[in-house]
Parts: C-alpha cells; structure tokens; sequence
C-alpha cells in the first residue's frame, strides 16, 4: 500500500500519504514533498556522507539483479519503506539474498571479494510519537543505526548478532555523538555485569560500550572499520568468529579482543572523564546514567 516514491541519491523511500500508513502530508514549502519524507532524505544523505563517504565504509550491495518475481522495490537503489511498526520498533533492516549482481555472496561495491555479503531493504517508522527525544532526534539515530546494518550485512550478513547490533548502536554515537540515544541502554546493561557482550538478549544494545571504549582509545573509527574488512576472512555462515574479526582489526593498535575487554572492564569500574584516568576513561562518563 505504499503508493508513493521518491528517489534521492542512492535511496529510495517508499511512502503512502492514506490508511494505517500514512505519513504527515504536511508540506510547508510547497516541493509536493510532505516535510516527513523532506527529513527522511535529509537525514540519510547526512548518514551516507558520515559511513561512506568519511569513514570509508563499502556501499551495500543493489537488489537491482533480483528476478523479475522478487519484489526489489523497482530499480537497484537501497529501498526505505516508511510505514507503521509495531510499539516501540524504530526500524529494521531484512537481509534478502546472497548480493549476486558480481558473483555469488559478494557486495558488487567493494575492490574484495565476500563470501556472505547479502543484500537488504529498510523500515522506517511513519512518525516517532513518544518516542525518547525528538522525533528529528529518533529519525537521526535510527537512519544512522539502520543503514549500518546494511553496511554490514554488505561485508558479512552472518556476522554474530551481537557485534552488529553493538557497532550500530555506536554509529549513532559517531555520527550524532550529541543526541544520545543510547544512553537508555546503560543502566540495564551495567546492572547485570555477569552477562557476557553476546548474552542472546537486549543486553547486545548495551554491549555498545566495548566499540566506544575501542572508539576512544584504540585507533578510533578506523579500527571499528576494520573489524568488518576483518569479518570477511572468516566464513560466519558456519560459525561465530566475531573475536577474531575484533583481534586481527585491534592486532594494528598492539592489542586484541581479550586485551580490550580487561582494559574496558576497569574503564566501566572507574567511570571517569578525568585525565588522569588515561586509558580507563570515557568522554562522556560524567552524563552517562550510571557510575560505574
């Protein structure tokens, strides 16, 4: 039922302005572009320019060669279908195929060659109403959380769940470090210190605090970059290999997953800004709602 399309860039945004799924029609500057979708797209060229363009990131792959009994959302651009979700679900990304456009399971963006590289289309939320912050503030993290996730499942959509959700989750900090968003998932995640960063849970959402602790203290956005130029060298469709993708990237930077960890945990028992703190710290420990 979404009846309507807008093509900007590499994205296009399927919307409906009738029933259930209907976005706000209205349309202050007269562009017969309603001002939700006018954010929509503001939004996602900011996102594309940040993980492509800045950070380095790969494209995801097109869905352009799906056959004609597939429903590709008509033309190889990256499909972002607005519509109304289920209470509390800011969006989802769902994997559809191996990328085939260059071989099979391999992203047709990118100068290497992977083995599960799956190609995805996006859901967005019809409005943000009641959602934390501003609904402005909810499209940014989402886009940002959620195109991460297609970036990823362009280097390996079998990666381990946890570390997807973890790195996407910190995107939103990279990206839009002043909304803090995640900030929600702290309190939670610090009150159950015996579950490990994997724990098949919402715990995987908290878990963002080891990528922001590599973040901040080994090698910044490059390293987290190369935990998925890493995830490829190992066939994740039969297994999880997610702390040897985070080792060889950490390798550079004297370090490894285990080494990490440790050096986290003490940081997380701390929870200062200080300087003197030095590798224990985090910038932002003095508004994180928790103390470690």
């Amino acid at each position: 039922g979404l009846d309507q399309q807008y093509d900007f860039g590499i994205f296009r945004f399927h919307y409906t302005l009738e029933g259930t799924h209907s976005v706000d029609v209205t349309d202050t500057d007269g562009n017969s572009i309603p001002d939700y979708i006018d954010q929509m797209v503001e939004t996602f060229t900011q996102v594309y320019d940040m993980e492509i363009n800045e950070m380095g990131y790969y494209r995801p792959p097109g869905d352009g060669w799906l056959p004609g009994d597939y429903d590709y959302g008509g033309s190889n651009h990256y499909d972002i279908y607005i519509r109304n979700l289920e209470s509390n679900m800011y969006g989802y990304v769902m994997p559809e195929a191996f990328a085939n456009a260059t071989g099979f399971g391999n992203n047709e963006n990118t100068p290497v060659t992977e083995l599960n590289a799956l190609n995805s289309f996006m859901a967005m939320r019809n409005n943000y109403t009641g959602f934390p912050g501003t609904e402005e503030e909810s499209i940014k993290v989402t886009a940002t959380h959620e195109y991460h996730h297609a970036i990823q499942s362009g280097y390996d959509g079998y990666e381990a769940q946890w570390l997807m959700e973890a790195t996407a989750v910190e995107m939103e900090e990279q990206v839009y470090d002043e909304i803090n968003d995640c900030y929600q998932y702290l309190p939670s995640w610090f009150s159950e210190p015996h579950k490990a960063l994997d724990h098949q849970s919402d715990h995987w959402y908290g878990s963002f605090i080891f990528p922001q602790y590599i973040f901040e203290h080994l090698g910044g956005s490059i390293t987290l970059k190369k935990i998925w130029e890493k995830s490829i060298l190992n066939d994740s469709y039969y297994g999880d290999f997610s702390h040897r993708a985070i080792s060889l990237a950490l390798s550079s930077e004297g370090s490894s997953f285990s080494d990490a960890l440790n050096k986290m945990v003490i940081a997380n028992r701390i929870m200062s800004s200080s300087p003197n703190a030095g590798l224990f710290s985090y910038e932002e420990a003095n508004t994180y709602p928790v103390s470690g």
